[in-house]
């Protein structure tokens, strides 16, 4: 295991964001390092500012949280970046908060081995130009991709840059590896990683009274799901209930996605809990009949990501049924894979009419145990030690 390093994430996402793959990665590498996180925040509006000083709101910019020192360095101190001297200013005072984080981070870990930049996403590439001095690892774990043409250009470009400049590249999939094995080859595919500790704790007492049969999903409610299936699998099976578990994400704004969920919360056999604690998960997994992972396969981000809801669900021991995620069709045993509403209600009729082997239960729990974050950070740390080792 990597020890005494000093290792800085830079990220947009909060601390509480339900797909916490940088704050579970930070929590995993603070046992034995001095990690510290990066919270870039999104530009605030004037109306914020007036806001925050009239409530006299602490909005500290350093502070600490399980043995994590988080910096927030806020993108846009003021508003109205389209002028010129603003953005100078903007700048400027970011810069003062980086080299501020520097001293803090050296000051603070005392550690004479070279600092670690642990990168996640590549329209941070930016940002690592304020960290020559540092050792880069990228760490794959989705494909970037946006609608807009140019934005995707520009992704890719980025992740192109990334993936040449960081000294030590990771992928947490292997359909992943094949769409960046022309940029570069031999990249280790590492396991994916998932809150194996709250799962191993004695399950919570809970009762949802939840109709059976339930078809449930755990996650983000986000312009991800696809709606549409959704839709037409609870119109048409008015027995089978669904259940969606998890908060609202700002991405749902699109007009059309919204509807959706508004029709979908009219049917008497839909029903959505928007907040749970996560220690509670693994008791509302073990309520379920059947786990659903119904993403849009239309977008590249979906097709070849890796849902780390999956684990969570095999180590519960629950047969999955999904739509055409690249990296699921390694498990045909545990996962249907379904390309419409056909397939899906076969498959779900299918694994209704009998009880799920307890056999298949220990496999995937097995499985699960398998991608801990845990594991994920011995992978790394034992191919870095052989880079060091080369190196050297």
């Amino acid at each position: 295991m990597l020890k005494n390093k000093i290792i800085t994430i830079p990220t947009y996402n909060s601390p509480e964001f339900v797909c916490d793959y940088q704050l579970q990665t930070a929590k995993t590498l603070a046992k034995n390092n001095h990690v510290f996180i990066l919270l870039l925040k999104p530009e605030i509006s004037l109306k914020q500012i007036l806001k925050n000083y009239v409530k006299n709101k602490k909005n500290n910019i350093f502070f600490k949280k399980n043995n994590i020192i988080f910096i927030k360095i806020r993108t846009c101190w003021l508003p109205f970046k389209r002028f010129k001297f603003i953005r100078k200013f903007n700048s400027s005072v970011n810069i003062l908060i980086l080299k501020l984080a520097h001293w803090l981070i050296r000051t603070k870990a005392k550690s004479k081995s070279q600092p670690i930049l642990w990168i996640f996403y590549p329209y941070l590439y930016k940002i690592t130009r304020r960290f020559k001095s540092y050792f880069m690892v990228y760490d794959i774990v989705d494909y970037h991709t946006s609608p807009d043409c140019k934005k995707n250009q520009r992704i890719r470009k980025n992740e192109k840059i990334l993936i040449k400049k960081a000294d030590f590249v990771c992928i947490n999939s292997n359909s992943l590896y094949q769409k960046f094995k022309k940029i570069k080859k031999n990249v280790p595919v590492v396991p994916l990683g998932f809150r194996i500790d709250y799962f191993k704790k004695p399950l919570k007492k809970l009762k949802l009274k939840l109709k059976k049969p339930t078809l449930g999903f755990i996650g983000n409610i986000s312009k991800r799901i696809d709606f549409n299936l959704c839709l037409k699998l609870i119109k048409g099976n008015p027995n089978w209930n669904l259940v969606f578990v998890g908060p609202k994400y700002r991405e749902l704004s699109v007009k059309n996605k919204i509807n959706k969920l508004n029709q979908l919360l009219k049917y008497k056999n839909f029903k959505w809990i928007k907040k749970q604690p996560k220690e509670k998960i693994p008791a509302i997994i073990k309520q379920f009949d059947i786990c659903l992972i119904p993403y849009d396969t239309s977008e590249g981000f979906n097709k070849y990501s890796y849902p780390m809801k999956l684990f969570e669900y095999f180590y519960m021991g629950k047969p999955v049924v999904a739509t055409p995620i690249e990296e699921l069709r390694r498990f045909p045993k545990f996962v249907k894979i379904s390309k419409n509403i056909k397939e899906w209600e076969k498959h779900i009729k299918s694994l209704l009419a009998k009880p799920w082997p307890e056999k298949y239960k220990k496999e995937q729990k097995k499985l699960a145990e398998q991608n801990s974050w845990q594991k994920k950070i011995e992978a790394i740390s034992r191919t870095l030690e052989k880079y060091e080792k080369a190196n050297n």
